[in-house]
């Protein structure tokens, strides 16, 4: 949260006689570090970056952070939550039909997540696969954006955009 680093970066500028605990900030999102006097003084107070990938480590890296000062720490998923999760049939979930090759594809509808890729994309994958169906869950600032795009395109019948749902582990 880059609020929240520099609400950090604040507090431990202000010093005490005490040493100052570690700053460490996760690093989830592959954009570049903001180039202003701000960032760069509060991205200096940090003691460590934890990357959710090794291209988000590479990133920083590129942006002027020392190697010393980044470590990279997958994301996972608790497996077993998944698999104790009540199963949804999607087809019947979302009125598909059975037969239908479905895509799937769970994140917020944000610019740098690519979604209009996976819907132009759609546009090749019904010349071969005509029954094949796109369904984008999720919600975010690019829904009308995204829904327009899909209709331009004419793939009312194979792209989905059902929002967010709570059982997606399912």
């Amino acid at each position: 949260d880059p609020h929240g680093v520099a609400m950090a970066a604040l507090a431990l500028s202000m010093g005490t006689t005490r040493p100052a605990p570690a700053l460490i900030a996760a690093r989830r999102v592959d954009f570049h570090l903001k180039s202003n006097s701000l960032s760069r003084w509060k991205h200096r107070l940090v003691d460590c970056f934890i990357c959710a990938s090794e291209a988000i480590r590479q990133m920083l890296l590129s942006d002027g952070i020392p190697d010393e000062r980044t470590v990279t720490v997958h994301e996972g998923i608790d497996v077993g939550r998944v698999l104790a999760a009540p199963a949804v049939n999607v087809h019947e979930a979302l009125w598909l039909p059975h037969h239908a090759p479905l895509v799937g594809n769970v994140a917020a509808l944000v610019p740098h997540k690519g979604h209009r890729y996976l819907i132009e994309a759609m546009r090749l994958v019904v010349r071969e696969v005509p029954d094949a169906r796109c369904v984008i869950f999720g919600e975010g600032e690019l829904r009308e954006h995204l829904e327009r795009l899909v209709h331009e395109q004419h793939l009312e019948k194979h792209v989905l955009l059902p929002g967010f749902r709570t059982d997606i582990p399912g």
